[in-house]
Order: C-alpha cells, then sequence, then structure tokens
C-alpha cells in the first residue's frame, strides 16, 4: 500500500514496485481520478487497487481502512501527509 500515490514520490514509488514486479498494490491518495489514470496507465491494472482518503481526516481514514479486505498487508509506504500551506 502506498499514500501519496497520486503524484510526486507516491506516484514515482508506485511505478517502480510495479516495475519490479508487484503482484497486488493498493494507492492511495484523494484524488479518486489521479489513481484511476495511473492504475489504467501501469502495464497490469488488474494487480491495482485504488484507495480514496484524506489524510487530514484521521478518523475517516481509520473508518474507511476497514473497509479494505486484506489477508495481509507486505508493505506500507506511508507517504501521504499534509502540507501546512
Amino acid at each position: 500500500m502506498i499514500t501519496g500515490a497520486s503524484s510526486g514520490i507516491g506516484e514515482e514509488l508506485f511505478k517502480e514496485v510495479m516495475r519490479r514486479g508487484a503482484q497486488k498494490v493498493i494507492i492511495a491518495a484523494r484524488s479518486t481520478d489521479k489513481l484511476e489514470t495511473l492504475k489504467k496507465e501501469c502495464p497490469h491494472p488488474e494487480r491495482v487497487q485504488v484507495f480514496t482518503l484524506d489524510l487530514s481526516k484521521p478518523y475517516e481514514c481509520f473508518e474507511r481502512a476497514k473497509s479494505l479486505k486484506l489477508d495481509r498487508l507486505d508493505y506500507l509506504i506511508n507517504n501521504g501527509g499534509v502540507s501546512m500551506r
């Protein structure tokens, strides 16, 4: 699972793990549209699950995470963050 996957470092991390043959990757960010575009552009979109969440709302993230049906989570790349601009 990669948070903040819709752009920047998170997007590049996603592309790299797919190049290295990841079998199942969950990409997460606020922008569903950007995540869906990334999924469509990758060579194996069937291996990608889009998960929309806003890290600035921790309780919402916790509740949404309960909806993930996973046997296990091997890696969490917690790249997403909240900007204080």
